[in-house]
Protein backbone atom coordinates (compact mmCIF):
# COMPACT_ATOMS: atom_id res chain seq x y z
CA UNK A 1 0.00 0.00 0.00
CA UNK A 2 1.30 3.45 -0.92
CA UNK A 3 0.36 6.79 0.55
CA UNK A 4 0.86 10.15 -1.10
CA UNK A 5 1.84 13.52 0.42
CA UNK A 6 2.29 16.64 -1.67
CA UNK A 7 4.89 19.24 -0.75
CA UNK A 8 4.62 22.87 -1.86
CA UNK A 9 7.74 24.95 -2.38
CA UNK A 10 7.28 28.71 -2.00
CA UNK A 11 9.74 30.25 -4.45
CA UNK A 12 9.66 33.50 -2.48
CA UNK A 13 11.36 31.82 0.49
CA UNK A 14 15.09 31.13 0.43
CA UNK A 15 14.81 27.87 2.42
CA UNK A 16 12.17 26.53 0.02
CA UNK A 17 14.32 27.44 -2.98
CA UNK A 18 17.32 25.68 -1.41
CA UNK A 19 15.21 22.56 -0.80
CA UNK A 20 13.90 22.64 -4.39
CA UNK A 21 17.42 22.98 -5.80
CA UNK A 22 18.68 20.18 -3.54
CA UNK A 23 15.97 17.71 -4.47
CA UNK A 24 16.57 18.37 -8.17
CA UNK A 25 20.35 18.36 -7.97
CA UNK A 26 22.58 16.01 -9.94
CA UNK A 27 23.96 14.61 -6.65
CA UNK A 28 20.52 13.46 -5.51
CA UNK A 29 19.99 11.78 -8.86
CA UNK A 30 23.31 9.97 -8.60
CA UNK A 31 23.33 9.05 -4.90
CA UNK A 32 19.72 8.10 -4.28
CA UNK A 33 17.41 5.65 -5.98
CA UNK A 34 14.85 8.42 -6.46
CA UNK A 35 13.79 11.86 -5.28
CA UNK A 36 11.16 10.11 -3.19
CA UNK A 37 13.86 8.00 -1.46
CA UNK A 38 15.92 11.15 -0.84
CA UNK A 39 12.97 12.93 0.82
CA UNK A 40 12.14 9.90 2.98
CA UNK A 41 15.75 9.52 4.15
CA UNK A 42 16.08 13.27 4.77
CA UNK A 43 12.92 13.34 6.88
CA UNK A 44 13.96 10.28 8.90
CA UNK A 45 17.49 11.60 9.46
CA UNK A 46 16.25 15.03 10.52
CA UNK A 47 13.59 13.60 12.84
CA UNK A 48 16.03 11.20 14.54
CA UNK A 49 18.56 13.99 14.98
CA UNK A 50 16.03 16.41 16.47
CA UNK A 51 14.85 13.74 18.90
CA UNK A 52 18.44 12.89 19.94
CA UNK A 53 19.28 16.57 20.48
CA UNK A 54 16.08 17.02 22.46
CA UNK A 55 17.07 14.10 24.70
CA UNK A 56 20.71 15.22 24.85
CA UNK A 57 21.05 19.00 24.38
CA UNK A 58 24.86 18.78 24.37
CA UNK A 59 25.03 16.27 21.50
CA UNK A 60 25.64 18.89 18.81
CA UNK A 61 28.33 20.59 20.91
CA UNK A 62 30.10 17.27 21.52
CA UNK A 63 29.95 16.44 17.82
CA UNK A 64 31.55 19.79 16.99
CA UNK A 65 34.20 19.26 19.69
CA UNK A 66 34.93 15.74 18.39
CA UNK A 67 35.26 17.04 14.83
CA UNK A 68 37.59 19.80 16.05
CA UNK A 69 39.71 17.29 17.99
CA UNK A 70 39.85 15.01 14.95
CA UNK A 71 41.11 17.91 12.80
CA UNK A 72 43.82 18.71 15.37
CA UNK A 73 44.92 15.08 15.62
CA UNK A 74 45.04 14.84 11.83
CA UNK A 75 47.21 17.95 11.54
CA UNK A 76 49.57 16.75 14.27
CA UNK A 77 49.86 13.34 12.62
CA UNK A 78 50.66 14.94 9.24
CA UNK A 79 53.25 17.23 10.85
CA UNK A 80 54.93 14.34 12.69
CA UNK A 81 54.99 12.21 9.55
CA UNK A 82 56.40 15.06 7.48
CA UNK A 83 59.19 15.59 10.04
CA UNK A 84 59.90 11.88 10.52
CA UNK A 85 62.71 11.68 7.94
CA UNK A 86 64.56 14.57 9.60
CA UNK A 87 64.12 13.03 13.05
CA UNK A 88 65.39 9.67 11.83
CA UNK A 89 68.35 11.39 10.19
CA UNK A 90 69.28 13.10 13.46
CA UNK A 91 68.97 9.82 15.34
CA UNK A 92 71.13 7.95 12.83
CA UNK A 93 73.71 10.77 12.84
CA UNK A 94 73.85 10.79 16.64
CA UNK A 95 74.19 6.99 16.75
CA UNK A 96 76.94 7.12 14.09
CA UNK A 97 78.90 9.82 15.97
CA UNK A 98 78.83 7.78 19.20
CA UNK A 99 80.62 4.86 17.53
Amino acid sequence: MNKNQNIRFNMDKESDIMAWVSIHSKDVGERFKSQNRFVIEAINYYYERVMRIQEDPYLETREKEDAFADRIVGKVERKVLSNLPALLGLYVKKDYEEE
